[in-house]
Parts: structure tokens; sequence; C-alpha cells
């Protein structure tokens, strides 16, 4: 039973994840993509959509089961000859045009059940991909799915996106294109060609406000709920009852509100407790304990705090550098670097010169310097290596709830830096 329940954890597309209970926003979220899909194969109308969120919030999750679900309604419909053809494309593996063409056709060749030539030029393989898409989408309903869509629109040309996209601009080709994304103003990266035929329906996944029966506690007993073949089992209910009596223990209520207070994202929680289920496996138990999730949340604390707490042994300058570096990225500039965050800095002294230290721009490029070697900003693209290192994009690896962390606890941060910060998150949330 601990194996099933631990590969319903693992992969939220299979057939058996879609009994894994999920926050109620998500399940609206997933409702609403299964009536997108429905509108496409029933109906043959094309649909474009974005779900927006911070990563961890559930995107992925509700696609894949959404679309589980589809190929399932699909399924009945057909038995054995399925009308529904699903290709996975995610930004970050996919890393230029030519892998994602090649990508792209492989998935196309399975649906369609072609050999699939992997050595082709991008120039035949683009080719190819049309010929396909031409083909298969007489017979079949195509649903392209985009993970980390910024990743692909921040490209050159933006090439797959177009071809996907235009394809389904003709009469003959039924589908619909899903894509995830973090920054909400994604449509705005697109190129024009892409956006004209792109429609601006976004879905905005939020992270779980944790009120009344979805608390963190009474999330983690449904996520530990066994899986159905086994309700009603002797081991089933040993099990239930020893989860129950774990979330009871005070120390791990303590624990669980702060995860409440702090705002763990769905995937978070699924991690905890595959982590104590990992932790009973090592054990040798078939029953929960106190202790299983408590080590597991405490891990996942420190994981987390991680990045944070080497920042706490940054200079004030540096800090300063970190703060700007967010602000300017929070306003989704084009380039993100050095000379973007000192501009940001800039500004800000200048209107609070009575509290705010003053630092010239070749302290500040050194000490720019001495954070790439920490981590927590690198350099967005190795590639450009000939360019100064105060114009080459950068990218942060420090969440807002992370800074905010390190500057709590750094025994030197001026009090200031910390309302510059937060007066960023009022300018975003009144403009939004």
């Amino acid at each position: 039973m601990l194996r099933a329940l631990r590969a319903q954890l693992l992969s939220a597309s299979r057939g058996e994840a879609r009994e894994l209970e999920i926050h109620e926003h998500l399940k609206q979220v997933q409702s609403e993509l299964e009536d997108i899909l429905q509108d496409t194969l029933e109906r043959g109308k094309n649909h474009t959509v974005v779900l927006i969120g911070d990563r961890g919030s559930g995107k992925t999750t509700v696609v894949k089961r959404a679309l589980a679900t589809a190929e399932e309604r699909a399924e009945q419909t057909n038995p054995g000859n399925s009308r529904l053809g699903i290709v996975y494309l995610n930004g970050l593996i996919a890393c230029d045009e030519r892998i994602a063409f090649r990508e792209a056709a492989r998935q196309l060749c399975r649906i369609c059940n072609r050999p699939f030539v992997d050595h082709l030029s991008l120039a035949e393989n683009m080719a190819f991909m049309k010929e396909v898409l031409d083909a298969v989408g007489r017979t079949k309903v195509l649903c392209f799915v985009f993970e980390n869509l910024e990743t692909f629109a921040q490209r050159g040309r933006q090439t797959v996106l177009y071809n996907v996209v235009d394809t389904l601009q003709h009469q003959s080709v039924v589908g619909c294109v899903i894509g995830t994304a973090i920054r909400p103003d994604v449509d705005g990266l697109l190129e024009k060609r892409v956006q004209s035929r792109f429609t601006n329906r976004k879905i905005l996944v939020f992270q779980p406000q944790y009120s009344g029966n979805e608390k963190p506690g009474n999330l983690l007993e449904m996520i530990l709920r066994p899986p159905k073949p086994f309700a009603g089992t002797a081991a089933a209910e040993a099990f239930s009852r020893s989860v129950r009596e774990s979330l009871a223990d005070s120390r791990l209520q303590h624990l669980l509100d702060m995860v409440g207070r702090t705002g763990w994202s769905p995937h978070s929680l699924c991690n905890a407790a595959m982590s104590a289920l990992s932790s009973m496996a090592l054990n040798g138990r078939a029953l929960m304990e106190a202790s299983d999730l408590e080590s597991a949340i405490d891990g996942m604390n420190a994981m987390e705090r991680g990045q944070a707490q080497l920042s706490t042994q940054l200079s004030v300058l540096q800090l300063y550098l970190l703060v700007c570096l967010f602000r300017a990225d929070s306003k989704g500039v084009d380039v993100l670097n050095f000379h973007r965050a000192f501009h940001e800095y800039c500004v800000f002294q200048r209107m609070n010169e009575d509290c705010c230290e003053r630092f010239t721009v070749s302290t500040a490029l050194e000490a720019f310097k001495e954070l790439l070697e920490t981590g927590l900003v690198n350099l967005n693209n190795e590639k450009q290596g000939s360019r100064m290192i105060e114009y080459r994009p950068v990218k942060m690896h420090l969440s807002k709830s992370e800074l905010e962390f390190a500057l709590k606890e750094h025994k030197s941060c001026p009090s200031i830096l910390m309302q510059l910060l937060k007066h960023e998150a009022v300018n975003m949330h009144s403009a939004g």
C-alpha cells in the first residue's frame, strides 16, 4: 500500500493520481481547463490559454490532470483510437529552437505512428513538423503544452511558438495551446506575429490561503489518504489512524501553523508527505509517526532557508544590490544586469539621502562581482563572455520570502532596506 501511495504522489499525470486531493482553488482551475479541452474536442473550437503562478503553485499538476481527464473522455468516444494528441515542451529542457523542434517532431511522430529521424537539421525538422502538423491535424485534436512559456518568448525569433499557433489558424486543424508561466506579463514578451494569433486568456494560480478544512494539516491528511484499491482494508484503516494521531501532536501542529502562515505551495506539501513516507520505509515501519512529518517539515524549512542563510553573510552594499535587482526584475525590465540594479539604487538614494548610504559605481561593481561568486545571482548567458560583466544579463536565485528572511537576519541591515523591498511590493499590488 505504501508503495502505491508513493507512486501516486510521484506522478500527477497518471490515472491513479487523479484521486489525490488538491486545494479547492486548484480544483476550480482544473475544471476550467477541462471545459476548455472539452470545447475543443466536442465543438472543434481552437483555444490558447496561459496559467500564471509562482513555482510550485500547482500549474503543471492541474494541466496534467485536466489532460488525463480529456484523454479518458476521448478514449471513451473512440475506444482504441483516441482523437487527442498531446505534445509537451518544457522551455528549461528544450533550451533552444533546434532542440524544441526536434522534440516536437519526435512526439508528433509517436502520435501519428510515423518513424522519427533523429539527425535532421533545424530547417528539415521545421519543414517536417509543419508537414506532420497538417497531416495529424486532419485526424486528431492536438494539444501543445508549453511549460515555462517565458523561456520560449525570450528567444530571438520564437519560431516554434509561431509555427504552432499559425497552424491552429487553419480551418482543417483543431487543437489548443496551454502555457504555464511565472511572469504575469508573458504575453507582452511575444512577437507581434505570435501575439496576433494568441488570445489573452489567462488563469491565475494563487498560492493557497489556508482556512477552515483547507488548513495544511487537513490537506496533508487528504494527500496521505490510501489509494482507492486499498480503501477499507485493515492496513489502510491502521495507516489512516496513525496519520490522524500524528497530526494531533502539539509540536507538529505548531509547525503546521507556521506552514500556513508562510504559504507553502501544494507541491511543497506533497514533498513533505513523500519525505515522511520515505522515513517510514527507511525505518521499516508501516504506520506513520509524528516524528516522520516533523523531520520532513523541518528539513524542507532548512532547505528553503539555505540560500537566504548564505545571504546573511553579505555586505550591506551587496544587500542593496540584491534588493535593487529584485525591484528591477519585478518591473519586468528587458535586461536585468548590474546597471539596472545600480540605477534603482541611485534613484532610491537621491530620494533618501539622509538615511541611505552612498556608494560609488566602481565600489558597487566590485561588490557585484563578489555577489556572482556566491551563486545567489548568476550570469544568464555564458556565451556573451565578450561583453563587459556590468552589461551582461543575470538571474536571481532568491525568492521574495528568502530575501525578506535575509534582511531580517542580517545583523547590519539598515531598516530602510526592508522598506525599499516592501515599497516595491505595494506598488506591484496596487498596479495589479
